[in-house]
């Protein structure tokens, strides 16, 4: 846990460096920063994802949710990086995705029940 410890804190200097020198610095370089960024608070989620599925023999569905939002943003990213007349229209069909998950975010919370999936076997 320490090493995943010193590369959150890596990871967040680099973010910070990015936004107050980001006047300066390439927009893909800006935007890798943000993919790397993201990816990283994906492995973060994937975690919590896997310690709640590992203690309580429940799938999370909110937490698979918001992974598939945060790759949503990190496939916006990668798609503006490479690609700008792709792009364009990624941008604005990820965003009606994303809007779309808002609204699962504003009716459930990650204690809700609702979003509790049982998978231990029943014996």
């Amino acid at each position: 846990m320490k090493v995943f410890r010193k590369y959150f804190i890596l990871i967040l200097l680099l973010a910070v460096a990015t936004s107050i020198f980001g006047k300066n610095i390439s927009t893909t370089a800006v935007y890798s920063v943000k993919v790397i960024v993201y990816t990283f608070i994906v492995v973060v989620f994937l975690l919590r994802l896997s310690g709640s599925l590992v203690q309580s023999g429940k799938l999370n569905i909110y937490y698979v949710i918001l992974i598939l939002y945060i790759l949503s943003i990190i496939l916006k990213f990668i798609t503006a990086l490479f690609d700008m007349q792709t792009g364009a229209i990624y941008f604005y069909l990820t965003s009606a995705f994303q809007i779309l998950l808002a609204v699962f975010f504003i009716l459930f919370n990650v204690n809700s029940e609702k979003v509790q999936l049982n998978i231990t076997s029943r014996s």
